[in-house]
């Protein structure tokens, strides 16, 4: 009874009411504008891998592609429950952890700062852009979000009152099999922490750290064959993603790329706030501010790690940065709420009302409001906006592919409406494959064909009775490299080479092939959707040659 009347003297206060109304009505508009916007299918490459994952977990398939998030594919296995659809259930789940983000990112700064900072951070993440797009995806990044905030509330508590070191292991340790990248980037924070802790409390919460990894560790490798199967899977994938992309291969070329990749992440992250980061340094070196802050100290410690891999390694996907980009993300709202108080003292001096004005808290209201609508409008109408993006002038194509530096060459993709065109585009395809018959008609496609990118993966899930006799194109078209990514039976052709195809296949159906390059008359298959998609019959008595590429039915008896 004196613990229950505790707890109930401490949720009747009013501050914690206060906050509770504060979290709740994140966490419902969170959810009220989350779910009209969802995609509606498969997001990507990686968005197969998981729902391929769901139905079998195999990574020499690349179901999920190494180094594994089992524990993201249990949580997705368990929203599955719920409904029989993949793209649902991970898109569902993605809804869910990014409302605890929100909310959670709320408590965790108003511990660290104060409400107003909090109240601040929240609403720059509940309209960021990014923020937005990988919550409406199923990808594993906005489902590691309230992980790492979790987390890093933890890692607070250890550094600054040495205390809560076994929970911050665990919670660590667990985050680390929904992303590995969890236990690199934060890890050493940890164990540096765990110094401070006491020789009782660092031993057992060492103890804890390796059984919270080895509760998800141990199935994975028994799941992949073994450890030696499971180091090699990881070796190839790190090798083929990373490697490639880091200072060791590309030298400065690499940082220049990477950094670039970076800047238009976070411009992304903080859409319209973005300019309010040009005042960070400013502050940062300003005596007595936020340079002799302790806590932004630690913020900028935890960012550090991140910061530095993805500038010499590889930052991938943009979500890597919504992921840690949340310690930057905090310290942008300090930022706000220590600008909004010096000009509300400075309006409250040049208008002669000190002390009368919540001057500070509207000028504050005011940043917020304009931002928060211009960064919606972001997300959702970004293909419209020909708004040129300063500092883009040399976009990298292979990160973002954009024909130039405006807002809808640049970031389109990544919208509300490029979600939308993506779903219709590759529904539309899916109808036209689907108006021709898997008995009598092959499949040749570029690796990867340019019109859809990266949808051949999609279309693979998506019709898996179509893609029994697929064949690959192009540059990457080897099996080497491919074979690991295919649970369906499919050939590839190289430059010179003559491939033999069934001999009950009458037709080539080409995807993202052009069609001057075929030896044989071709006839444009109708579909609403931008993909080149034409049908051409097999010549009788000689091979279909498409480009460098020669085809030949197999004689049938």
């Amino acid at each position: 009874m004196k613990v229950y009347s505790r707890l109930k003297e401490y949720l009747t206060a009013k501050p914690v009411r206060i906050d509770l109304l504060i979290g709740a009505s994140l966490f419902i508009a969170m959810l009220a504008s989350r779910i009209p916007l969802r995609s509606r299918i498969l997001y990507n490459w990686d968005a197969v891998n998981f729902a391929l994952a769901m139905e079998n977990f195999d990574l020499s398939l690349s179901q999920p592609h190494p180094p594994g998030y089992i524990v993201y594919i249990g949580l997705a296995r368990l929203a599955g429950l719920l409904t029989p659809d993949a793209n649902t259930a991970l898109v569902a789940l993605s809804i869910f952890c990014s409302t605890l983000a929100v909310t959670g990112l709320y408590f965790l700064t108003k511990m660290i700062f104060d409400r107003m900072t909090g109240l601040t951070a929240a609403l720059l993440l509940f309209f960021s852009p990014l923020g937005w797009l990988y919550g409406e995806v199923g990808l594993s990044y906005a489902v590691a979000l309230p992980l790492v905030m979790l987390a890093t509330a933890l890692l607070y508590q250890m550094f600054f009152y040495r205390r809560y070191a076994i929970a911050a292991a665990v919670v660590i340790g667990l985050a680390a099999g929904v992303r590995q990248d969890v236990l690199f980037y934060l890890g050493p924070a940890w164990l540096i922490g765990s110094l401070r802790v006491g020789r009782r409390a660092m031993l057992l919460s060492w103890a804890a750290m390796a059984a919270s990894l080895f509760v998800w560790l141990l199935p994975l490798i028994k799941l992949t064959g073994g450890v030696s199967a499971y180091r090699m899977l990881s070796r190839r994938q790190f090798s083929n993603t990373v490697i490639n992309s880091s200072v060791i291969k590309l030298a400065s070329a690499g940082m220049v790329e990477n950094l670039s990749r970076i800047w238009r992440a976070a411009l992304w992250l903080f859409g319209a706030n973005s300019l309010f980061l040009l005042f960070l340094p400013g502050l940062l070196l300003l005596p007595g501010r936020l340079v002799r802050d302790r806590r932004v100290l630690f913020l900028l410690a935890l960012l550090t790690i991140p910061f530095l891999f993805f500038l010499l390694i590889l930052i991938g996907q943009p979500g890597f940065l919504l992921v840690y980009g949340i310690f930057l993300l905090m310290l942008l709202a300090r930022t706000l709420v220590l600008i909004a108080a010096d000009s509300g003292r400075l309006l409250q001096k040049l208008s002669g009302h000190e002390g009368n004005l919540p001057a500070g808290a509207i000028v504050l209201t005011a940043i917020l409001v304009v931002t928060s609508f211009i960064n919606a409008n972001l997300f959702i109408e970004a293909p419209r906006i020909n708004f040129a993006i300063p500092l883009l002038d040399n976009p990298i194509e292979s990160f973002y592919d954009p024909q130039g530096d405006s807002v809808a060459n640049v970031f389109g993709q990544y919208s509300y409406l490029g979600l939308r065109d993506h779903d219709r585009e590759t529904q539309e395809v899916i109808n036209t494959i689907e108006s021709v018959s898997p008995d009598d008609t092959g499949f040749i496609t570029a690796f990867p064909y340019d019109d859809l990118g990266e949808n051949w993966r999609i279309l693979m899930y998506y019709l898996p009775d179509y893609w029994s006799s697929i064949i690959f194109t192009g540059e990457g078209a080897n099996r080497s490299h491919s074979s690991q990514y295919h649970r369906y039976e499919h050939g590839y052709a190289t430059t010179g080479s003559e491939v033999v195809i069934p001999g009950n296949i009458e037709h080539m159906l080409l995807i993202g092939i052009d069609p001057d390059s075929v030896s044989a008359p071709v006839t444009a298959v109708e579909s609403a959707s931008s993909s080149d998609i034409y049908l051409v019959n097999l010549p009788a008595g000689e091979p279909l040659r498409v480009g460098d590429y020669s085809f030949s039915r197999a004689i049938q008896r």
